[in-house]
């Protein structure tokens, strides 16, 4: 069976509103309920839905969780794949050990190396992009690694 669900969930709440605990009252949010940062609650979800048996295929984040290397020892732990959005600006690991800025890895990439796909329907007109990948990381093997994935304008 393919397809998404949202499975789990859990209220971001800033120190300021935890810390108030006259406030959490008012709000009908538990005693209990302590500060937790945003990675910190990801990592919570998805051991929580792994410790089920919910069958997870990958895991996809933002930049901000993207940037965490504990999100990413989890679900590489749980053997799951994980998309992250980059910052054009982040360095990545290449195969051969060095280091580049994701930009820059894109910037030398052959016209060849760019395809023209569809990321689905968009609200004002069609998601069409072209999108190009780069591998990274260490270890890297055709069919299976990791790649940076670079869309560009139409």
């Amino acid at each position: 069976m393919k397809g998404r669900a949202l499975a789990d969930w859990q209220l971001y709440l800033p120190a300021s509103w935890t810390d108030d605990r006259d406030r959490c009252r008012v709000a009908g949010i538990l005693d209990g309920v302590l500060f937790a940062t945003k990675v910190r609650m990801a990592r919570e979800v998805l051991a929580r839905a792994l410790d089920v048996g919910v069958s997870v295929g990958r895991v996809t984040v933002d930049e901000a969780y993207g940037q965490s290397k504990v999100v990413a020892g989890v679900v590489g732990a749980a053997g799951c794949g994980l998309v992250v959005a980059m910052r054009r600006n982040d360095d990545m690991i290449t195969p051969r050990m060095g280091a580049s800025r994701a930009d820059r890895l894109v910037a030398v990439l052959p016209a060849r190396a760019w395809g023209r796909l569809s990321a689905g329907a968009g609200v004002h007109r069609p998601g069409v992009y072209w999108w190009a990948r780069v591998p990274v990381r260490v270890c890297w093997q055709p069919g299976r690694g990791h790649w940076l994935l670079a869309r560009g304008a139409v």
